[in-house]
Formats: C-alpha cells, structure tokens, sequence
C-alpha cells in the first residue's frame, strides 16, 4: 500500500477504536484526529487545503453571527461545529483514494472484526444479566449497554447504567 492509502487505513483503525471507546470526548475528537493523520502520515497537502477551507467558512459564519446577533450564543456554534465534525471527513478526503480494492478489503477486515468484538461482549454481558436478573427483560438491556460504559450495571431500582455504578 502506498503511504496515502496506510494513512487512510490507519485513520480508519483509529476511528474505529475511539468511537468504541467509553470516552465520549473519544468519539468527537475522531474526526479531527483521523484527518490530523492522513494529513500528517499520508502526506496530503490537498487533505489539509480542504480542511483549512471548512474551518475558515465555519470561523468564519460564526464571527459573522457574533458580530451580528446579540442573542448569539458562541459555545452552541462551537459544540455544533464539533458535534457535526464527522462530516468533515467526508469532504476531506478525496473519494478516489478510498476506492483502491485492497484498501477497501482492508477496511471491510477491521470493521467484520470489530462487530465481532463488540457482539461477543455484548452477549457475554446478555447472559450476565441473565444470570444476574433471571431474565432477559427489564434492566438487562441497560446491562448489555455498558459495552459503552464497562464499569456501571444497571439494577431494578436504577436502570440507567451511569447512575448505577457495580457494587463490589
């Protein structure tokens, strides 16, 4: 693989690893930090032209509504402009570089592998709460989602995991 298309796959891995991360912050970083990589690792200065040309349109809509609108409220823009980040990279990178087939087979590799690790714990965590609850209803479903948040269970009285920290 050339060093473009090991940029793009090791952007990818990365992504792949930090949005199954029980970090959110993981996940909105991912895609400044995957576009950071290519441009970086893979060299790409027409990566790293596009992405200047977002944030200078996205800077400069923001100042223009804040010199503007007096109601205008500067942290919404700026957590929109990262919640929404992940559209960035669909126009960052340049969709003729992801067709190479042994990229793609590639990709396609990693990502059967991670749904097999992310089905694998969540059934082990299914027949926890199985065992736990004596049924596969109720909080069980909170259960099976701390894939997200591995160290929480949910119980009767507390469903929702983040309020639910394991009792030792």
């Amino acid at each position: 693989m050339s060093r473009r298309d090991s940029a793009y796959y090791g952007s990818f891995l990365m992504a792949l690893l930090l949005c199954w991360s029980p970090f959110k912050v993981a996940a909105y970083a991912a895609p400044a930090l995957c576009i950071l990589w290519v441009i970086v690792a893979g060299r790409s200065a027409y990566v790293f032209r596009r992405v200047l040309v977002m944030g200078l349109a996205a800077g400069g809509i923001i100042l223009g509504h804040t010199l503007l609108n007096d109601a205008f409220v500067l942290s919404s823009a700026i957590l929109a402009v990262v919640t929404y980040s992940g559209m960035a990279v669909l126009w960052a990178f340049p969709g003729k570089d992801l067709l190479n087939p042994r990229l793609l087979q590639k990709m396609t590799n990693a990502t059967c592998v991670m749904l097999m690790l992310q089905c694998v714990a969540g059934f082990v965590q299914g027949v926890y709460g199985y065992l736990a609850a004596g049924s596969f209803d109720g909080p069980n479903g909170d259960i099976v989602q701390g894939t997200s948040i591995p160290i929480c269970m949910a119980t009767a009285l507390l469903p929702i995991p983040c309020t639910a920290p394991v009792s030792p």
